[in-house]
């Protein structure tokens, strides 16, 4: 592009179409004069600056798939330029002219209901589908949140699940309010045969910017939590899906504005894309999936900079033959790790084959408070169910005896701000320092004066 032009991306609702007439006039009063526009892309060349009225006019095919009628449109456009307008550019929404301000026209007069139904309908075939687009993205977005659990803490895309539907809900809020109350408002209008009446210039340029600032910090926060803050960027796989569909889109699009062919043609093309495109964005998703679960499995190494229980601290000489570390981290939580040793055999009586650690580090207490009662909230109702079915079948020793599976951890044994043992034999146990937990599983009984000496002497150095 050569130094006299200049491009802009301007997004008008068709319901504020009359917004862009000041623009344009605002524009040339700057020296720059529309020579081109492309969908959302204003083209403009520096010109000396002048004073011009402008008109936008609209046009639309009878559908999306329709090839447009460009006799029409030359017909619209000669009938306009005899009544003393001046063609400036079109696309395949608007017809704009302009004249010189101090010149009198013969004015290009629409009336005011059937300028509403073209505004409608063409809203019905184009926003109205984005429209839906963000209600069910919306929709989906609240089913997920609902499941909220204290471990989507733990990764910064649970986080973005978590936070998504607020900005949808503001962002749809900022895009389609207006359009509706536009709708209601020149509903009453017409009935009491005004004219219509449209947001002014000012009005428009607050919402868009509003609108535009959230929609980027949206697109930030969906980059950021898909690839995890940058640690995880397989998870840019997950923005494949997006990416395809954009160019599919811009395609099919294309190729229906540009090639003359009947609106079933267009249909069946557009439905054959569809078909292959879902096929590929299913594989995309399978393969994120995939590598989701790789990341996962975990490296086999032992962590230098976190304090974590090995087989060898119990006097295990044998080399464990399974042996998993997996770290992950939020800006909520920014440490979490869970390291596992096992020996790959049988347990032998007394024996010592497994242990796992799990060392969570939040932002702040607060933040480990919450994660501590939802872990234990959770267990408690998985004991719950089991205590149920033991009671529904019939085995009240064993419901009796799991009655006492859950234990708190008294600080004459163990030095924390609190914890409790999660099983029957002192196996699992969880226990906070104002903003660290530590989660430990093994074999053992975790009770035991020898066994606490020598997970705090590891622990705590």
């Amino acid at each position: 592009m050569s130094k006299d032009t200049k491009k802009v991306v301007r997004v008008t609702s068709i319901t504020e179409y009359k917004t862009l007439e000041k623009y344009l006039e605002k524009k040339a009063a700057m020296g720059l004069m529309l020579s081109e526009i492309k969908k959302n892309i204003l083209i403009f060349k520096k010109v000396t600056p002048r004073n011009l009225t402008f008109n936008v006019s609209l046009f639309y095919p009878s559908t999306p798939f329709d090839y447009p009628d460009y006799e029409e449109e030359k017909y619209y456009r000669e009938l306009c330029e005899d009544s003393g307008w001046k063609y400036c550019a079109s696309n395949e929404i608007y017809q704009i002219f302009y004249k010189e301000e101090n010149i009198d026209v013969v004015p290009i007069h629409t009336d005011s209901r059937e300028e509403y139904r073209i505004i409608k309908n063409i809203f019905l075939k184009t926003e109205f589908i984005a429209m839906l687009c963000i209600v069910l993205m919306l929709a989906m977005s609240f089913n997920q949140a609902m499941g909220f659990d204290y471990s989507d803490l733990f990764s910064n895309r649970t986080l973005f699940v978590i936070i998504s539907p607020i900005f949808l809900l503001v962002i749809g809020l900022l895009l389609y309010v207006p359009s509706i109350i536009w709708f209601i408002r020149n509903k009453i209008n017409i009935s009491r045969g005004n004219e219509l009446d449209f947001i002014s210039y000012r009005g428009r340029l607050v919402l868009t910017t509003i609108s535009w600032s959230m929609i980027a910090v949206y697109l930030m926060c969906a980059i950021f939590g898909i690839t995890d803050g940058y640690k995880n960027i397989k998870g840019i796989i997950a923005l494949i899906p997006a990416i395809i569909s954009f160019i599919v889109g811009r395609y099919c699009y294309r190729r229906i504005k540009t090639k003359k062919n009947t609106r079933k043609h267009n249909i069946i093309f557009v439905l054959t894309v569809v078909i292959i495109t879902t096929i590929i964005i299913t594989a995309s998703f399978t393969m994120s999936i995939m590598f989701t679960i790789g990341s996962f499995n975990g490296n086999d190494f032992i962590p230098e900079k976190i304090a974590v229980l090995e087989l060898s601290d119990f006097g295990i000489s044998d080399v464990p033959q399974r042996l998993r570390s997996h770290q992950k981290s939020s800006i909520l939580v920014p440490e979490y790790l869970e390291y596992y040793e096992s020996l790959g055999r049988k347990t032998e009586e007394n024996e010592i084959t497994s242990i796992r650690t799990t060392y969570i580090k939040c932002r702040n207490k607060s933040i480990a408070d919450y994660v501590f009662d939802g872990y234990v909230e959770k267990q408690k109702k998985r004991l719950e169910k089991r205590i149920s079915e033991y009671r529904e079948y019939g085995d009240i020793e064993k419901a009796k005896a799991e009655e006492k599976s859950i234990s708190k951890v008294y600080n004459d044994s163990w030095e924390a701000d609190r914890g409790y043992y999660l099983s029957d034999n002192n196996s699992e146990i969880i226990f906070q320092n104002d903003n660290i937990i530590y989660i430990l599983e093994s074999d053992i009984d975790f009770s035991k004066a020898k066994i606490v000496n020598i997970c705090e002497q590891k622990l705590n150095q």
